[in-house]
């Protein structure tokens, strides 16, 4: 085993559709963890609507499809499942153990498994057997909450905060379990929108000590920080938030008097922020990006540009830390956390086990395996470059 691969030699099965389990996997398997993702002889729905986030989210892992409402595609599973490590399911409450595949019945097979289940709600409550997706879980869980607060008009993030935010509590959980002397199994609820409550929560310093909610505690509705486009169409990111870093920004804009008393403070800003988020707007619209990041780079004020997939791609501090992977056909994202200075190898697209792996795995002959296939039971499965 490598530092850079930790879970070389655990075996996870991964029966999630869709984006959180496949994420939560898609981490384990960049850190050396053997990901057999079970799908439904029809695939996992990403493939169709989203092929390419499909082979995002499940490269490194091996594929098979059986039919689980088939005596003999669940004799298949429960063979795969002898002795594995770890099992991820993201289904509502009930349909796993109306498989006869929950968490008591896999202890059976494999004693010492990490079984975790991702929904929506959780394992139990009220709103366990809601239905929902990313948007709901956060609207549940107060993220809009301080805009409400404030009498801003909600509006979504740019990412699936409670799916992603969910698949990585998942992935640290599972770790930490799999770490453990003890060695108990252990069933994991996990749950999205309680994922998306721990981020939300960040924010609410004062309400959650029984105070009002006030803007000016709000870092991110701060006149400064925010998203601007220049006049030569280019959008920046700016988060000139502290002091110092208004002043100077207030200066590159030739706008001194807007760093004098009341805007000289950040509770003064806060309490104009509307007023001053407007001249900002005005401001940098009459200026070109390239001028504003080059005066950024040379005073230091926090100023970026919003780079595409493209400028990305390119980007040479990317490169230099070798965040990105180029790829014959592309490139790949590679894990973002160093180990000692080394990095998981980067992983692209996923591979349908074959019957030969497939046999080795269950201990069927490939007679068996063949039948099965030729009536359904276990499906093609194709790439995601083949839908």
């Amino acid at each position: 085993m490598t530092i850079a691969s930790p879970l070389r030699g655990r075996t996870v099965v991964d029966f999630s559709l869709y984006v959180p389990g496949s994420h939560c996997t898609k981490i384990l398997a960049e850190l050396g963890a053997e990901v057999i993702k079970v799908e439904p002889v029809t695939g996992d729905p990403v493939r169709n609507f989203m092929p390419g986030l499909y082979d995002s989210l499940n490269s490194g892992k091996r594929t098979v499809a059986l039919d689980l409402k088939d005596p003999r595609g669940l004799d298949v599973c429960r063979r795969l499942l002898t002795d594995v490590d770890v099992v991820v399911e993201g289904f509502r409450p009930g349909v796993m153990e109306r498989l006869g595949l929950g968490f008591t019945d896999i202890v059976s097979l494999s004693p010492k498994v990490m079984y975790c289940s991702l929904s929506g709600y959780g394992q139990d409550g009220p709103r366990a057997l809601d239905s929902g997706h990313d948007l709901n879980y956060n609207a549940v869980a107060g993220a809009f909450a301080v805009q409400l607060a404030v009498g801003d008009t909600p509006h979504a993030g740019p990412f699936a905060a409670a799916d992603l935010g969910g698949a990585m509590y998942a992935a640290t959980a599972i770790c930490a379990s799999l770490a453990d002397a003890r060695g108990d199994n252990v069933h994991l609820d996990v749950s999205l929108t309680e994922a998306s409550l721990a981020l939300s929560a960040v924010g609410w310093g004062r309400p959650m000590t029984g105070e009002a909610l006030h803007d000016e505690d709000i870092g991110s509705l701060a006149p400064g920080y925010g998203i601007y486009r220049c006049r030569d169409g280019k959008w920046i990111a700016v988060g000139a938030v502290e002091d110092e870093f208004w002043v100077s920004l207030c200066s590159a804009l030739g706008t001194p008097e807007l760093a004098t008393h009341p805007y000289d403070c950040h509770t003064g800003r806060m309490r104009n922020r509307r007023f001053l988020s407007g001249r900002l707007t005005e401001q940098i619209a009459q200026c070109d990006s390239s001028a504003l990041l080059g005066y950024s780079g040379a005073n230091g004020i926090p100023l970026s540009p919003l780079q595409s997939v493209e400028d990305v791609r390119a980007d040479p501090h990317f490169r230099h830390r070798n965040a990105i992977h180029p790829l014959p056909d592309g490139f790949a994202v590679t894990h973002p956390v160093r180990y000692s200075g080394s990095r998981p190898p980067a992983q692209s697209g996923c591979v349908p086990m074959t019957p030969e792996e497939l046999g080795t795995v269950t201990r069927l002959g490939a007679d068996a395996i063949d039948a099965l296939a030729r009536e359904g039971v276990i499906g093609h499965q194709p790439t995601a470059a083949d839908v």
